[in-house]
């Protein structure tokens, strides 16, 4: 969750969207996806408030507790406030991971909890939450792209400078904060500027405006109270926690691939203590989350144990993990150009090839029952998409007619859409997704739009998306167009 490299030009009113491609597959079908079922997917990537609201107020919680016996600690005078204290910043740490989540919007249901939960959290890292969700969005669609990838901070081959900085953090305090001060001055840096869309800016300079005024009023606070016991325990955790979480994040890519549409290649799992596991939000399950990022980081578990076969062998602890970087970066002195040996399952590494020729298993054609059909409907020309029985409630499918890909949307209470099936923020596509209500969620960065209308719901999609008017006949989702005299008329039919 950082934003130190420069990234690749895009367009200027949306940073992350790529330029408009030919037709053919969608971008995102170039990265392999491991075999599973679609109600299994669609099982796991639900949303729960109480799940996470469990898992947050218990963090909060267990954050407090070392927090209040620190500050008491410290007014006794005891020296076992440095040992209570240390445990409390490494809490504090993992904000960033919970931070994370929260910029993918899966920990609640409700927008309003996520949102929530990202600025507080980016309170607590000197994040700019609204910049640090684009660029992190950048990190799922490119991710270990070498001068794309705006979070990719351990590039081969390993420098100890640069393995040492991450870990530590040396740099990440100073260039965050002064991050802020440029947005408060609405002067953001040419990062920034690459990464959010241009009315997005205004929010931004307000967040960073707030929040340095609350780290100003905690300083002040100190002058007041004659005491620096606020900065050390509102300010300085952040600073003291981060080699903790700064090993994990140099685990997630660090010595491994680059340039490979295969995060099994340029990402690393882990199986961590419970502990461990607990306060990182399951993110030791890194490739799963890269590759069905949309699963809430309470599912994770559950989707590797559907999915360990067809990944690789989880990293046994943190220093293993570490032993493997540290052996690429000796090797790479002498060979620039190594990298770990890929352990990627035999038999397995073809998929994405098959799925870029044959593309995501889409419902077959249905026949058309033309006893059914009335004259009414035969004035107008109907393409078959599917059986209603094709689409469960409350899920979408893909269906490609006349090279045209449609994600038919069933609700809940069984009404039925169909819209165009690529995210108009980045080619992903949407029938691999999921359908709340009446929003369809892209699988990539979890935007939302409506599918009634089209219309963008949720961050980062900001474009609307194309819908088709459909209507259901002895039990056939079918796609009306209107007769060949209205487009006669009236030019092209409208879609």
């Amino acid at each position: 969750m950082d934003s130190t490299v420069s990234y690749r030009e895009q367009s200027p009113t949306d940073p992350t969207r790529p330029p408009a491609a030919a037709p053919g597959p969608p971008e995102s079908d170039r990265w392999f996806k491991a075999t599973l079922p679609r109600e299994t997917l669609t099982r796991l990537s639900r949303r729960t408030d109480s799940e996470a609201l469990r898992r947050i107020t218990a963090y909060f919680a267990l954050l407090g507790s070392f927090g209040a016996v620190s500050v008491l600690l410290w007014i006794v005078g005891s020296w076992w406030f440095l040992a209570t204290y240390g445990a409390y910043c490494l809490v504090w740490s993992f904000s960033n991971a919970t931070g994370h989540e929260a910029c993918h919007y899966t920990p609640f249901r409700r927008l309003w909890l996520n949102n929530a939960l990202l600025y507080t959290n980016s309170w607590m890292q000197n994040w700019e939450p609204v910049t640090v969700r684009w660029v992190h969005a950048r990190h799922h669609t490119y991710t270990s792209i070498v001068g794309a990838d705006a979070e990719y901070l351990l590039p081969n081959p390993i420098k100890r400078r640069d393995l040492a900085n991450l870990v530590l953090g040396s740099n990440h305090f100073w260039n965050y904060n002064k991050e802020l001060v440029q947005l408060a001055f609405k002067r953001p840096n040419d990062t920034i500027r690459e990464a959010v869309p241009v009315d997005d800016l205004p929010l931004t300079a307000r967040n960073a405006r707030v929040f340095l005024f609350l780290y100003a009023s905690v300083i002040g606070s100190c002058l007041v109270l004659w005491t620096p016991l606020p900065v050390v325990m509102l300010m300085l955790p952040r600073v003291v926690g981060e080699p903790m979480h700064g090993l994990l994040r140099a685990l997630q890519h660090g010595g491994l691939e680059t340039e490979a549409a295969d995060h099994r290649r340029t990402t690393r799992s882990m199986y961590v203590s419970r502990p461990l596991q607990w306060l990182y939000c399951n993110m030791n399950f890194h490739i799963e989350h890269h590759m069905y990022p949309m699963v809430p980081f309470h599912a994770l578990p559950a989707l590797h144990s559907e999915i360990k076969d067809q990944l690789p062998e989880p990293t046994r602890g943190v220093r293993a993990g570490m032993v493997e970087i540290v052996t690429t970066m000796r090797r790479q002195r002498t060979d620039p150009d190594y990298r770990l040996p890929s352990r990627v399952p035999v038999g397995t590494g073809q998929q994405t090839e098959r799925r870029l020729r044959a593309g995501p298993a889409a419902v077959s054609p249905a026949r058309v029952d033309s006893a059914a059909v009335s004259p009414a409907t035969i004035d107008t020309a109907v393409d078959v998409l599917c059986d209603v029985e094709d689409v469960p409630l409350g899920d979408v499918v893909g269906v490609e007619r006349g090279g045209v890909r449609y994600a038919v949307c069933r609700t809940a209470d069984g009404a039925v859409y169909a819209v165009d099936d690529t995210c108009t923020h980045h080619s992903a596509r949407l029938s691999e997704g999921v359908l709340v209500g009446c929003e369809i969620e892209c699988p990539m960065h979890q935007g939302r739009f409506d599918v009634t209308s089209g219309q963008a719901t949720r961050r980062p999609a900001r474009e609307p998306l194309a819908t088709h008017p459909v209507e259901v006949v002895a039990g056939q989702i079918r796609l009306r167009r209107p007769p060949p005299d209205f487009a006669d008329d009236h030019g092209t039919a409208p879609g």
